[in-house]
């Protein structure tokens, strides 16, 4: 899972301490509660975008053209985080012929292939660029 992989390179090989959110108990809490207490210490975002949904606008599914997206709750998690720390703090990464959210330029968008170890470089860079103390 790229949400693992990713969690490992910061954690293994940056030695930072990242939180992913599926992972923390609900504890009852909706997604948005969720979301405002487990943000409370975060200063960085990376949010990964994979072709898990389908969706189309009307004169695409009419034409017989399929249009892969990321989950909803990704996307709304994504906007979350750029109103919460800023556009320079969130980086988005993505695999697969999906379609990225339109009306969002200005946000750092990192392809992959098959591994998230693909955008290690990138990764370093964002979190350095972002005031983090990376030793390598």
């Amino acid at each position: 899972k790229p949400a693992l992989e990713l969690a490992r390179i910061v954690q293994n090989d940056l030695g930072l301490n990242p939180i992913i959110l599926h992972e923390k108990p609900d504890k009852g809490r909706t997604i948005i509660e969720k979301l405002e207490d487990e943000s409370l210490e975060v200063g960085y975002a990376f949010v990964i975008l994979t072709p898990d949904n389908v969706g189309n606008l009307i004169e695409r599914f009419n034409e017989g053209k399929v249009m892969y997206r990321a989950r909803q709750n990704v996307v709304l998690e994504f906007g979350y985080f750029i109103g919460l720390l800023g556009r320079n703090r969130v980086c988005c990464l993505h695999t697969g012929d999906i379609e990225l959210p339109s009306d969002m330029k200005g946000i750092i968008y990192k392809p992959f292939k098959d591994s998230v170890k693909e955008c290690f470089h990138d990764i370093v860079k964002e979190l350095k660029a972002a005031g983090y103390k990376i030793e390598m």
